[in-house]
C-alpha cells in the first residue's frame, strides 16, 4: 500500500508539472520550458523525506522525460535529447541541485 501511495503521488506530481510547464506562456522558448520544469519539480517536492524524495524524483524524471519525448516527436533525435535533459533537470531540482539547469540557464536564458 505504501508503494502504491508513492507511485500515485509521483504520477500526480508529474501531471501537475507537465500542465504547469505547458499551460504557461512558452512561446517555443527553451529557457521557459526548463525554468518551469525546474521550479515545479523543486517546489512540489521539497517537503518530502530524503528517502521518499529519491524514489519519487527518479520516477518523476523518467515520466517527465518519457512524456516530453513523445510530445516533442520521438522520431527526432533533438526531441529525444531534449526530453532526457528535461528529465535530468527535474531530477536535479528534486534533489536540490542545479548543475545542468545552471548551464542551460547560462546558455539559453537572456
Amino acid at each position: 500500500m505504501k508503494n502504491f501511495r508513492k507511485s500515485f503521488f509521483s504520477f500526480y506530481l508529474f501531471v501537475l508539472i507537465v500542465f504547469k510547464a505547458i499551460a504557461s506562456p512558452i512561446d517555443d522558448d527553451v529557457c521557459n520550458i526548463f525554468v518551469n520544469i525546474y521550479n515545479s519539480c523543486k517546489r512540489d517536492l521539497k517537503e518530502l523525506k530524503p528517502s521518499d524524495r529519491a524514489l519519487i524524483c527518479n520516477e518523476l524524471s523518467l515520466n517527465t522525460a518519457f512524456y516530453f519525448n513523445n510530445f516533442l516527436n520521438n522520431k527526432s533525435k533533438k526531441g529525444e535529447n531534449l526530453s532526457k535533459l528535461i528529465g535530468k533537470v527535474c531530477f536535479e531540482a528534486c534533489a536540490g541541485k542545479e548543475r545542468i539547469y545552471s548551464k542551460i540557464r547560462k546558455n539559453f536564458c537572456k
